[in-house]
């Protein structure tokens, strides 16, 4: 596989691994919006291969990990693609965009602290990032074991004030209002996220749910 192959592909890998950890709300759900969760995630990790990450220079020896890395990437866990995550940006620290890689990997296999960590390290090297706040909310809510606490509630008002269509933190903060006993406030975040959206997307379904639990 050619150096620009292997980017390509590992880059769509841990972006897949990416949107899957962030459509965690969304995969708690029946298992057949499961299956189409999956299928829309598959269809656009296909069809954003490009994603940008480096991945380090080709003409330096291995590292000491690297035998136990090697082979086709899609046969990698996510595990080991931590590990070449974690060798580059010993490299380069100041990789906002590894880091945030890092963050989604992290929260992709449960660990929700580091993914807290690394988004973080992205909020120290970017400026108004509305995804890494938004990020470092959802990794507080998972430690919490689904409670947003008022730490992630500021961190999605950030979110939602520097982007107000970043659907991570509306889907968020329409939980914070439903846990709060402000039905009004969930239902006004859900119902605006639900008008944007075609009928025929499960998230479109999800939030019918959502709003109907409301009443």
């Amino acid at each position: 596989m050619s150096t620009q192959l292997l980017t390509v592909s590992m880059a769509a890998l841990i972006g897949f691994f990416g949107l899957w950890w962030l459509s965690a709300p969304l995969r708690q759900q029946p298992q057949a919006h499961q299956r189409r969760v999956i299928l829309l995630l598959a269809l656009v990790t296909l069809a954003s291969g490009g994603v940008y990450l480096i991945l380090g220079s080709p003409e330096e020896a291995d590292q000491p990990l690297a035998p136990r890395l090697e082979g086709a990437l899609t046969d990698l866990p996510p595990a080991a693609i931590l590990v070449r995550l974690e060798q580059q940006l010993r490299v380069t620290p100041d990789d906002a965009q590894g880091w945030r890689l890092m963050a989604r990997l992290r929260g992709q296999v449960k660990q929700y602290p580091q993914a807290a960590d690394a988004w973080r390290r992205v909020l120290t090297l970017t400026e108004g990032d509305a995804e890494a706040y938004a990020g470092l909310a959802q990794a507080l809510i998972e430690v919490d074991a689904g409670v947003v606490s008022d730490p992630a509630v500021a961190l999605l008002d950030k979110a939602l004030e520097l982007d107000p269509s970043n659907m991570s933190a509306r889907f968020w903060r329409g939980m914070a209002g439903q846990q709060q006993n402000q039905p009004q406030k969930a239902a006004s975040l859900w119902q605006a996220m639900r008008d944007d959206l075609p009928d025929n997307i499960p998230l479109a379904r999800i939030l019918d749910e959502r709003l109907q639990s409301l009443k």
